[in-house]
């Protein structure tokens, strides 16, 4: 059964995750984490999206965004994961695919939805025991 589009839904908010290939470790070093959240900070200056919650672990990151249209989230995480595809792979000397897949979208339908979405996002870091982080952009 195909997906929904985005631009049928009827909601703002939009719950993202990326993850690396075969759940590889893509974040491992400060640098890579850097890298990730600075193309995130440029692209989403460029789109009338918001990010009200984000999550960046080891392996994948959890992004919360409210965007009036959804194609500015569509716009924003490929120009992120693209330019972090090809930066990664320059600085490992590898080719190929870095994200598994195209990244997951879900879209945020009630309050309740948002509210637990929210803790679920900040408490991921705690649940995987990860020593990440969730700090603002």
């Amino acid at each position: 059964m195909p997906r929904m589009a985005r631009k049928d839904l009827i909601t703002q908010y939009f719950h993202v995750m990326s993850q690396g290939i075969n759940k590889e470790f893509i974040f491992e070093t400060d640098q890579l984490k850097g890298k990730y959240k600075n193309l995130l900070r440029k692209y989403i200056r460029e789109s009338d999206a918001k990010i009200l919650a984000y999550c960046l672990m080891g392996n994948h990151v959890h992004i919360l965004f409210q965007a009036v249209n959804p194609y500015d989230i569509t716009r924003v995480m490929q120009m992120v994961n693209t330019n972090f595809a090809r930066y990664y792979n320059y600085i490992n000397g590898r080719v190929g695919i870095v994200f598994r897949n195209r990244y997951f979208t879900q879209p945020i339908m009630s309050r309740e939805q948002l509210y637990n979405c929210l803790v679920y996002i900040h408490n991921n870091p705690v649940k995987a025991r990860n020593s990440a982080k969730c700090k603002r952009l």
